[in-house]
């Protein structure tokens, strides 16, 4: 499945993405599932939910809506530094079970076919295409072959940096969240339609 949040002039809303003729359009879901305001709601367990409403008509073209980041409110956004091995050569730095760990934040992300802004302070803005791997399940100690069981689901990630201000110092975290920075989207994947993210 592909579940999207959205705005509609003041309204938001989350739904199923599902075709229509030639197109993709929306099936709404904000208000239709109990206890489920929002898509984040549904990541830990709840993503069978949405299956019933996938036969049902759309209402929503994509190009009506302004697509946000698919988790608006994400509890936590952490990204792991330097995670392909080309990048990581590109810099010169050995492989390592250590890696770089920093954290984005909310504000500095914009959704699908936004523009990201480039700050005042500062003219070397720089992108990196990443994979977002959402979590919905928590949990701690998981044994490295359960992991992906506690994948909610995976999307599109520019991770904008600001390479000065990444520079500065020794963490990451600076460079990376002046806001509308980074984009997120369009969409999350289901884990379920991803049986190897890796491949």
């Amino acid at each position: 499945m592909r579940l999207v949040t959205y705005r509609v002039g003041a309204r938001h809303g989350y739904g199923v993405v599902v075709p229509d003729g030639d197109d993709d359009a929306i099936v709404e879901l904000g208000d239709r599932i109990p206890g489920a305001p929002t898509l984040r709601n549904l990541l830990d367990g709840r993503l069978d939910d949405v299956r019933p409403f996938l036969d049902e008509p759309p209402v929503l073209h994509l190009d009506d809506v302004e697509l946000l980041p698919p988790i608006p409110d994400p509890a936590r956004i952490l990204c792991i530094g330097l995670n392909y091995a080309a990048h990581r050569e590109e810099t010169g730095r050995t492989p390592t079970d250590h890696p770089t760990v920093f954290v984005r934040f909310a504000s500095s992300l914009v959704g699908h076919r936004r523009p990201i802004v480039r700050p005042a302070a500062s003219d070397r803005l720089d992108w990196e295409g990443e994979l977002a791997v959402v979590i919905g399940r928590g949990g701690r100690h998981i044994p490295e072959q359960q992991a992906l069981e506690h994948v909610a689901g995976y999307s599109c990630f520019n991770d904008g940096s600001v390479r000065d201000f990444q520079s500065h110092t020794t963490q990451f975290t600076p460079g990376k969240n002046f806001d509308a920075s980074g984009a997120f989207g369009p969409w999350l994947v289901t884990a379920d339609e991803v049986p190897d993210p890796t491949a």
